[in-house]
């Protein structure tokens, strides 16, 4: 899977509710969104205590990334060679929303894009496995939470069973 499908099949899945309707309350939202969602979802992975559970994390990554990718229209690659440094999101949410500051959107991509390296790398060395098995078992994850597109009622009540079997194919 290529990674401009999995962004494109990773938003129908997205929960958008705008800080208010101005573009900038729709990007702050989308923004901050991403940065709690990738702090939260490295903070999972930190603690995964099975090769499934670091697959599951990994892809939820990566499903935050998507939202930074196409809300500042840029292409999500894996760096060739680069540190882990991705701060820099929580960074521009922080100064997009409490300052009504214009995001940084090259610092946003930077940061986003190494990120990706890191899932890249830790999905290679860490498991085993390609970035592409990463996101084919998140969207199957996500296609069975969210058969249509993203309801509250799925995301409040889910079928962790189920979700798990999908990862796995």
């Amino acid at each position: 899977m290529n990674l401009k499908e999995y962004v494109k099949m990773a938003l129908r899945t997205e929960s958008v509710r705008p800080f208010d309707n101005t573009d900038h309350g729709r990007r702050a939202s989308r923004l901050v969104h991403a940065a709690l969602g990738i702090d939260s979802e490295c903070a999972e992975l930190a603690i995964s205590t099975t090769e499934a559970n670091h697959l599951e994390e990994l892809g939820d990554l990566c499903w935050y990334l998507a939202i930074l990718a196409d809300e500042f229209g840029f292409n999500l690659e894996v760096p060739k060679d680069s540190p882990a440094t991705w701060g820099g999101i929580s960074d521009q949410a922080k100064r997009v929303w409490f300052y009504n500051a214009p995001a940084n959107a090259t610092l946003i991509q930077e940061s986003a894009c190494s990120l990706l390296g890191y899932v890249d790398r830790e999905a290679k060395w860490g498991l085993g496995v390609s970035l592409d098995l990463v996101l084919e078992s998140n969207i199957r994850k996500l296609r069975t939470r969210f058969p249509d597109k993203f309801t509250d009622q799925a995301a409040q009540v889910r079928d962790v069973e189920a979700e798990a079997k999908a990862l796995v194919g």
